[in-house]
């Protein structure tokens, strides 16, 4: 089991039940997550040693959010206290036509307005081989950037693996605020989980098709190409890029792609038809803690890890909450059955 840390935002989630509108709720379902607290719980389900550090207030709500992440067995030691309040967020659960939404209410958070003098960078790195990122907690402040930035850069002073998921949230940066954070994060990254339309627009690939990002959507070929310029530029050894064919909310085929930066091969998983989703929120971050977990064993096996990050994304979409909860052999059974839905006796 490789050590690992997850740094980043671990939020209050208060979504909207059975699929109602904001508007129609007098109740809302509380659960937390976050895009790099979803990956550790993620992890740690796979049986990975798995320490999560953020910032969180000191008070009881807070301490709720870390009791749930000590209950998925992630490691909570090295998240410090202080600072004012917890972020939150709400969701509204699309259904069929109607797509779900999200609104925030995280600024001033906690972790928001920490500084990386705060942080005991040899005692979080002690024994760790392998370090998760995002672009979420970047773009939540000035200092979630430079936060964001030391951790990666005393990762690499120790020779740790750093994983990237560019994670672009356009209610929280422009994707020219972003073109100005994320470029320092790549050059220090070792894998990144990036589309198409983040290499052009936030990494400045644009040797192969200038700036036509629908071109690069559309055309199969030209998105590989795009993801093989972004591995080169940043000297990446792997890009993922998850395949979402959306038919409604309620109603996607999740696939994902690797592109091996060594050798310029392109590998696709395979489809999963989720016809009836439970919870799409945290399906990508599920995609990188499933690549991230293979890597973690078998860094040369890139085709695996293709298979089973895709694999965990898509029972992340029956599981209700940002968490993915699934085991390992859970994911693996899924590999093997393709998702025929027999019950296990």
């Amino acid at each position: 089991m490789s050590d690992i840390v997850t740094m980043g935002e671990i939020l209050v989630r208060l979504s909207t039940i059975n699929h109602n509108t904001f508007s129609q709720s007098g109740e809302f379902q509380v659960n937390y997550g976050g895009g790099e607290a979803n990956v550790a719980v993620s992890l740690a389900g796979f049986g990975h040693n798995v320490r999560f550090v953020t910032k969180l207030p000191d008070n009881a709500i807070a301490d709720c959010a870390i009791n749930e992440l000590y209950r998925m067995h992630v490691n909570t030691d090295y998240i410090i206290r202080g600072g004012e309040r917890l972020g939150s967020y709400y969701l509204e659960s699309g259904s069929s036509v109607r797509a779900s939404r999200v609104i925030y209410d995280r600024k001033h958070s906690s972790i928001s307005e920490a500084k990386p003098e705060e942080f005991d960078f040899d005692k979080i790195y002690d024994g760790i081989k392998w370090l998760h990122i995002s672009g979420i907690t970047a773009g939540i402040s000035r200092e979630g950037a430079e936060l964001t930035e030391s951790f990666a850069r005393e990762a690499r002073l120790r020779n740790i693996k750093i994983s990237l998921d560019i994670n672009y949230r356009g209610k929280l940066w422009s994707m020219e605020e972003a073109g100005k954070v994320m470029p320092s994060l790549a050059e220090l990254a070792d894998i990144a989980f990036a589309g198409p339309v983040d290499c052009i627009k936030i990494l400045g690939c644009t040797d192969t098709i200038g700036d036509d990002t629908d071109k690069a959507m559309a055309d199969k070929a030209v998105g590989e190409q795009v993801l093989r310029e972004l591995a080169e530029k940043y000297n990446i050894r792997y890009v993922i890029n998850s395949q979402r064919e959306s038919i409604s909310a309620t109603h996607n085929i999740i696939g994902a792609r690797i592109i091996n930066g060594a050798t310029g091969e392109c590998v696709y998983s395979s489809r999963y038809d989720v016809d009836s989703i439970v919870d799409r929120v945290g399906g990508g971050d599920a995609l990188a803690a499933g690549v991230l977990s293979s890597l973690a064993y078998d860094y040369e096996d890139f085709a695996r890890a293709i298979e089973f990050g895709a694999a965990a994304s898509a029972v992340k979409h029956t599981i209700n909450g940002d968490y993915n909860i699934a085991s390992r052999e859970l994911v693996e059974e899924l590999m093997v059955s393709g998702g025929n839905g027999l019950i296990k006796r």
